[in-house]
Parts: structure tokens; C-alpha cells; sequence
């Protein structure tokens, strides 16, 4: 096994997800796009131009956790292929998010895609939050768009166990082949301007809250932040 994690010269396992490992899961299958000007693709086709991302893997150390001073250090076992390691964050794990009380779980519609489907539908109908409880929950079908599209959904919450605990994971690996999609309303209400030490909340008008208007009042929006904080945006530079 590769990717071996020692703390203190001493061989630890891992957990993701609730499953222990020998090893760290790295991979750069999905780390990998072929450019042919602007135009990405996942397989190379003998022109393009590859750009590599590094993976990012989140892990807990299986047995005590760590304490100030421990060495910790991350072995290339098989030595087969390089490993190139661009930076470790080090944090204390929150213990996992418990169910709301006014949560429906995915967990109590099955498994996979079609839970995710009838546990949001039921969540939409009832005004309840959706939750993911800890695991790995894979969101795909053979055939068919695999997009999690939040259709029909208003002010519903979904919410998980935290990111050290639930995974949610689109395997697809074609056009199509995951993400989440839906229509999102964005109303802006105020903002919040500071200088030195005041804080001032600076209201915006509540009627014709569209897009399009924003705009139009942007620049009011402007002059009007520049004599809160006291600047005068018209002030040209001398010399």
C-alpha cells in the first residue's frame, strides 16, 4: 500500500466516511483536463495542452489524536509513483451533526440516487430540512442526466453530519455526469461599510429589488458609500 501515514515512526489507519484504511485514497483520475484553447475535455486527444490539479483528500487519524510536538509524516510505501504533496492542514474533528428535529434523513428512503430523490421531494411537500446522515452517498444512474437539480424547492434547508462525515459524491464521469443545479433568487437587502473602527449598515430601497434596477442605482450606490466613509470619488490626483 501507498501513502502511508506515520505519526511519531509509528503506523497509523485512517478513517473517511466511517471506513477505515491502510493507506491515504489519493487519486488523480479526476485531477487531469486536456485544453485545446478554451475548450476542456477529460481525455487527451494528442494536441491539447494538460493541466493538472492536485487531489484533495479529507481523512481522520484512526486511534488518539494528535498533541503538540507529534512528527508527523506521510511514506511513499511502494515507491511505484511520485507523490507530490502541496500542503496538510492539521484540525480538531467536531464530533458528526445530529438529525434536526425537523429533518427527514435520506437515509430512512434506501440508498443512492433514488433516496436522494424521494427524500428531497418529501422535504419540498413538507417544508422540512433534508439530512445526510455519515456515510457516502452517491448520487448517479447508469442512463440519464445525473444533475441534482433543486426544482420547486423554497427556503430548504440541507444540511449533513459535517464534511469530515458526510460525503456527498457524483461518480459520473461524463457530459452531464453530476453537480447540483436549480433556479436561485437573490435578493440584496443592505451592506455593511466600514471605517477605522464604525460599522454602518447602509439600507437598499426594498421596491424594485431586480437585478436590473440594482444596477441602475449602483451608481447612487456608490456615491453614497464614498460620503459615509468620507472620500470624495471625484477627487482627481495632483502632480
Amino acid at each position: 500500500p501507498a501513502r502511508v501515514v506515520r505519526v511519531n515512526g509509528v503506523r497509523r489507519k485512517v478513517r473517511q466516511y466511517g471506513k477505515v484504511s491502510e493507506s491515504i485514497p489519493l487519486s488523480s483520475y479526476w485531477m487531469w483536463q486536456y485544453f485545446v484553447s478554451d475548450r476542456p475535455a477529460d481525455e487527451p486527444g494528442g494536441h491539447e495542452i494538460a493541466r493538472f490539479a492536485f487531489d484533495e483528500v479529507h481523512f481522520i487519524l484512526d486511534g488518539a489524536p494528535l498533541r503538540k510536538g507529534d512528527r508527523l509524516r506521510l511514506v511513499n510505501a511502494d515507491g511505484k509513483f511520485p507523490y507530490g504533496v502541496d500542503f496538510v492542514e492539521v484540525e480538531k474533528v467536531p464530533a458528526p451533526i445530529a438529525k434536526p428535529a425537523d429533518a427527514l434523513s435520506v437515509a430512512d428512503f434506501g440508498t443512492g440516487r433514488e433516496a436522494i430523490d424521494k427524500c428531497f421531494a418529501a422535504c419540498r411537500d413538507q417544508k422540512k430540512t433534508m439530512y445526510f446522515p455519515a456515510g457516502v452517498w452517491e448520487y448517479w444512474a447508469k442512463t440519464g442526466d445525473n444533475r441534482w437539480l433543486l426544482n420547486g424547492a423554497s427556503n430548504m434547508k440541507i444540511t449533513g453530519a459535517g464534511m469530515w462525515h458526510t460525503n456527498l459524491h457524483f461518480p459520473g464521469s461524463k457530459s452531464f455526469g453530476g453537480g447540483v443545479g436549480g433556479g436561485v433568487t437573490i435578493t440584496p437587502i443592505a451592506f455593511l461599510v466600514t471605517q477605522g473602527d464604525s460599522v454602518k449598515i447602509m439600507q437598499l430601497d426594498t421596491i424594485g429589488s431586480t437585478a436590473d434596477n440594482f444596477v441602475r442605482t449602483l451608481p447612487d450606490l456608490v456615491d453614497r458609500i464614498s460620503k459615509m466613509t468620507g472620500k470624495n470619488t471625484d477627487k482627481k490626483e495632483e502632480g
